[in-house]
């Protein structure tokens, strides 16, 4: 099947809508104190770390509550990140979430909190929630292809 160069051109660089809020829908703060207390028990609360997973893979800014709700999860190192690349998908949302010219208000409260002036260098606050790793599984072995020896 052939397809025509501008039937693609439609798909480029577009990113379907953030998943929709779990109902009840709760305040980013209130979320925040219920995903990161820890209690995933119940079908409702795996929901909402599942849609604030997606969030975290997500590849575009989030904004609104969604956008308040990742800074608030990182900033209680509650982020439920699961493979390793979550962790830099994390990051790169911190990163868009700081350069937003009108952040929401719990985001801008977090940065005054870190000492992160708005606008502010953007790897800075991503630094300040949830710094690049360093401490790679295994060790160095510059016999290795990698580089890594165990690391996998």
């Amino acid at each position: 099947m052939k397809v025509d160069r501008d039937e693609l051109s439609g798909f480029a660089n577009r990113v379907g809508p953030p998943p929709p809020p779990i109902q009840p829908q709760l305040a980013p703060a209130e979320e925040a104190r219920l995903l990161a207390g820890g209690a995933t028990g119940d079908a409702d609360t795996r929901a909402r770390l599942a849609r604030v997973l997606s969030l975290v893979r997500r590849p575009a800014r989030p904004t609104g509550d969604d956008a308040a709700l990742l800074v608030l999860l990182a900033r209680d190192a509650a982020l439920p990140l699961e493979r390793p690349s979550d962790r830099l998908s994390a990051r790169q949302r911190l990163i868009e979430i700081a350069r937003d010219p009108a952040p929401e208000e719990l985001v801008l409260a977090v940065m005054r909190d870190l000492g992160v002036p708005h606008p502010c260098d953007p790897g800075a606050f991503a630094d300040a929630l949830l710094p690049q790793r360093t401490d790679f599984e295994g060790s160095f072995d510059p016999g290795m292809s990698g580089g890594l020896a165990g690391a996998g």
